[in-house]
């Protein structure tokens, strides 16, 4: 677990803070469309 931890916090430290932000928001809308489609 604390390798995957170091791997993020290594990628959070490469990537600029407004790519990481935008690669956030896609994983959280991807799982918010794969929430709504198994509800609706």
């Amino acid at each position: 677990m604390s390798e995957i931890r170091h791997l993020i916090t290594a990628l959070q430290r490469q990537c600029p803070p407004r790519f990481a932000l935008i690669l956030a928001w896609s994983v959280w809308w991807r799982t918010h469309q794969a929430d709504a489609r198994a509800y609706h």
